[in-house]
Order: C-alpha cells, then sequence, then structure tokens
C-alpha cells in the first residue's frame, strides 16, 4: 500500500509556525531576533490534543492539584518545593520536603522516566533524571546518565520539581487530584534566567531561572498580556508580552528566556515562584543582557503561521499550504487557563469515538486526514476543501462512487531526533475507494474540533463541528489517484525543531 506524505512544520523560517522576539528597555526596542527554540514539550502538547486517546503524553505524575494535594495539605505551604537537603556525594542526593510529589516517579532507568528541574539553588540548576529512594531523597543523575558531583556545593534552597513525566492518559482523564496532561500545556507564561546552557529539544525549563520578587537576584514580574490575532493571505500572527524590572540595588544579567506553561497556578508572582510548569520555547541570548537598577526589560514573542510557498497559483509555483487561521486561534487560546481547551485540535481519538461509522452527533470520519479534488491555492482564512463548490468539502465518506471509505486516524508517538534537534510525530490515515470510478486527488485538508468544552469529565468531547487546521493543494506532479479497490494511506509529518 502506497503512502502519500507531507510535511507541517514548527520552528522552520517561513514555513508553517515560527517564533520571533523583541526585547524592549524602558520601551524602547534594543534587540530583536527569530528564535530557533521549539521544545519537545510543543511537540508533546500538540500530539496530546490531536489524539486525545489513551497515550503517553508529558505531564505532572502523581498527587497534584493547584488548589489541594488530593487528601488534606494545602499547596499554600510553598516550601513543599523547596529543596531541604543536599548531600556531597556522587550522584548527589537531595531531599524535598513533599513527599507525595514522588508518586508514581519513574527512574533514569525505567521506561518513560522523570525529569527533574532545580533552579535558583546555589550551585546547582538545570534538568536531571533520578533514583528515588524513598522519604523525599533522590539520587541526581545527569541526562547524560553520569552522576551528579555534590562535593562542588550545595543545591539547598533551590526549588525542585521532580514530576515532570510522561503518563498513559486519555485527554479526558480527571480526579480531584490529577489533571489532564492536556491541561497542564496551558496558561502560558514568560519567564527568564541566567544560564547559557546550549538549547536542546529536550529541554523542559530554563536551565537557572531567575525568581520573581524585589530582592537580591530577583526580578518583578508584570502581568502577561496576549494581542489579538492578525491575519492575511498568507500568515496569522499574535504576540504575547510581559515585563520584568529591578526593583533591588545591583544589576540583573540575563541570559536566557522561555515561553512556559503555568498549569493552574495562574500567572501572580507568588505562584511562578513555585516553579509548575514546562517551557514550550527557551531562548538563549547571543550576548548577556543587563537589567540595571530601575529598569524594566519586557519580552515580545510573536507567534507566527506562515503558508508555504506564498502563491495565487498552485500549477505555477508548486504544492503549497500548511496550518491555518483556525489552527492558530486554538494556539492562542492555550495562552489562557480554560478546561475547555483540553479538547481543541482533537482529531475524534477520544472515548467513544473509535468508529467512522455516522453518529447521530457526531460523525468521527469527518474529523481528522480528508481529502479532496481542488488544488487551489492555500489562503489562511481558508475553511474547507473544494473551494469551487460550496455544496462539498472534500470526498464523503461510503461505498458508492465518488466517495472514499475513511479509516480511523492514527496519531502516532512523539519521538526525538537529536542529531537535528528535533521532535516529531505523524497523524495518518488509510482511504478505501469502494466504487467503480476512480478518483484524483488534488488536495489534503486535516480537520479538527476547535470548539471548547466547559465539562470537566465529559467523554463526548467533540462539537460536532470539525475545523480546517491545515491544508495542502497540490501541484499535479504530487496529486494522486486512488482507483476503485485501492487502498492508499495518506500521513501528515509534524516537525517541531529547535
Amino acid at each position: 500500500m502506497k503512502t502519500i506524505s507531507n510535511t507541517l512544520t514548527v520552528g522552520k523560517e517561513h514555513a508553517g509556525l515560527d517564533l520571533y522576539c523583541t526585547l524592549n528597555m524602558d520601551g524602547k526596542p534594543i534587540d530583536r531576533f527569530r528564535s530557533r527554540s521549539f521544545l519537545g514539550s510543543f511537540a508533546h502538547m500538540l500530539q496530546g490534543l490531536m489524539h486525545g486517546g489513551p497515550d503517553w503524553k508529558l505531564g505532572v505524575n502523581g498527587y497534584y492539584s493547584s488548589y489541594s494535594d488530593g487528601r488534606s495539605n494545602s499547596m499554600s505551604t510553598y516550601d513543599y518545593w523547596i529543596i531541604q537537603e543536599s548531600s556531597a556525594d556522587s550522584p548527589m542526593t537531595v531531599k524535598m520536603k513533599y513527599t507525595n510529589f514522588f508518586r508514581d516517579f519513574r527512574g533514569k532507568d525505567e521506561a518513560y522516566p522523570n525529569t527533574i528541574y532545580i533552579y535558583n539553588a546555589p550551585n546547582h540548576n538545570g534538568l536531571y533524571r533520578g533514583v528515588y529512594q524513598g522519604g523525599g531523597y533522590v539520587a541526581l543523575y545527569h541526562l547524560d546518565g553520569s552522576p551528579v558531583d555534590g562535593s562542588i556545593g550545595t543545591a539547598v534552597g533551590g526549588t525542585i520539581n521532580p514530576t515532570i513525566g510522561y503518563h498513559r492518559f486519555p485527554v479526558t482523564a480527571h480526579t480531584s487530584d490529577t489533571y489532564w496532561p492536556n491541561y497542564t500545556f496551558q496558561n502560558w507564561d514568560i519567564i527568564v534566567g541566567r544560564s547559557d546552557t546550549p538549547v536542546s529539544v529536550e529541554d523542559v525549563y530554563l536551565w537557572d531561572r531567575i525568581s520573581p520578587g524585589s530582592g537580591d537576584g530577583q526580578l518583578s514580574h508584570g502581568a502577561k498580556s496576549t494581542s489579538p490575532i492578525v491575519t492575511d493571505k498568507p500568515t496569522s500572527r499574535f504576540t504575547m508580552s510581559k515585563a520584568f524590572t529591578n526593583h533591588q540595588a545591583s544589576d540583573v544579567v540575563v541570559r536566557e528566556l522561555a515561553i512556559v506553561t503555568g498549569l493552574a497556578t495562574g500567572n501572580s508572582d507568588v505562584n511562578d515562584a513555585v516553579g509548575q510548569g514546562y517551557s514550550m520555547v527557551r531562548d538563549t541570548l547571543d550576548s548577556p543582557l543587563t537589567i540595571p537598577t530601575g529598569r524594566t526589560l519586557t519580552v515580545d514573542y510573536e507567534l507566527v503561521v506562515r503558508l508555504s510557498p506564498d502563491t495565487l497559483d498552485t500549477d505555477i509555483d508548486g504544492t503549497n499550504g500548511g496550518f491555518v487561521q483556525s489552527f492558530m486561534e486554538s494556539i492562542r487560546s492555550c495562552t489562557f487557563r480554560s478546561f475547555g481547551n483540553k479538547v481543541r485540535l482533537s482529531l475524534a481519538g477520544g472515548v467513544g469515538l473509535t468508529s467512522m461509522s455516522n453518529n447521530p452527533d457526531i460523525r468521527p470520519w469527518e474529523y481528522g486526514i480528508r481529502l479532496g479534488d481542488d488544488n487551489t491555492f492555500v489562503s489562511m482564512t481558508d475553511t474547507s476543501l473544494n473551494l469551487d463548490d460550496g455544496a462539498r468539502n472534500g470526498f464523503d465518506h461510503g461505498s458508492g462512487d465518488g466517495q472514499l471509505y475513511h479509516y480511523g486516524n492514527d496519531v502516532s508517538l512523539v519521538e526525538y531526533d537529536t542529531l537535528a534537534n528535533k521532535a516529531l510525530f505523524s497523524v495518518s490515515r488509510i482511504f478505501e475507494n469502494k466504487g467503480a470510478v476512480a478518483l484524483d486527488i488534488r488536495e489534503i485538508g486535516l480537520f479538527a474540533n476547535t470548539a471548547p468544552n466547559s465539562s470537566q469529565t465529559s467523554t463526548s468531547h467533540l462539537s460536532g463541528s470539525p475545523t480546517l487546521i491545515a491544508r495542502t493543494a497540490l501541484h499535479p506532479t504530487d496529486q494522486f489517484t486512488i482507483q476503485p479497490g485501492e487502498y492508499k494511506k495518506v500521513k501528515y509529518i509534524i516537525e517541531v525543531i529547535a
């Protein structure tokens, strides 16, 4: 069976979803650069949202809630996250006060190991693996497996989060103490740090975060703002901004930036200091940036989705397309906190939607990859296939002439290509022509749920209104035919490049 593949990119210049950063000091621009630092966490976010069903997703292990620990203790005691002890051994052993954060902890030699991040420690900051030894004690190892040398200094007083790991949860999994892994990718924020450690696609946080506050070595955080979306023919974009003010008596030097999720904790200085969340983006600056006393640094991250190539004629300029505006609207929605956003971008892989047969309220075949026969150039505001025929939206599902039988969508696990510094997964679907007439395929579309669902436990979590989030118009040399009785697999490969 032949497979037809196309790629949707995140982090590639002038194609797909891209990112630009502008730095302002007291309102005056001092630098603007293209970010090359989307991380694997972003791939896990897209994969988790699109898959919807039980799968390995990046999430928070064990007992966690923004309001309580699922039992009786209030999470307002933030010293739960503070390192109480650290040894001078190799590997260095550290102790965390709240042992329930090690519930379901997976060690460095297990499948899907937890990632531990530490910041604001005197001598040890960064990303680690661990071996839990009970009683809140964990032995630390570098990501390459070598032990952390505790003789070089202490980690006492630093903030530690040992709970980042992978879970086999569906999008709808929810209890009083465990949030959906998809929900944990919401409520984005901007943070800054001191480290110039090179960016890796495997990073999940800053290596040395500058904590919020007005004390020595801290920066006061302003409120995050997110602009409306602005769309033209080839692009759709919005900007996240946040200000950092130096209220202390000495300069503060910034070397790294990140877009990080805030889980359910909000954006206040107090909750930011807890240190929960994942970095979707991490940048290191070419030169250290000094924030003098009394000055304010504002970081603007502009997310841009762009069609490639930008053309008005597919037959002349070649196959074109990419993510469209509705995809960007769902990405922007993730920058806020909402239970309903857990179901955005679902491709009908969730509970109760495993059959491609028609449903009275939801027709699952309409979600995921669909095919059409109109190769009109792609525009950012496209909402359907067959742009020249308002009565059609690609080939219908069925066994008759002029129809295609749609099998289920397959969303693969996220894989890392560390040599290329990227993470990727695929969405694929098999189509069968059960009719007697050959069907020429000139366009490919990806349809997803883009409506929120406020129910915290609903399994019927799709809107019933699938929305086009990506479209590819095929040049004649890339077009293909599905003959009567023939099967074809069509695949979108989604790459996140750091």
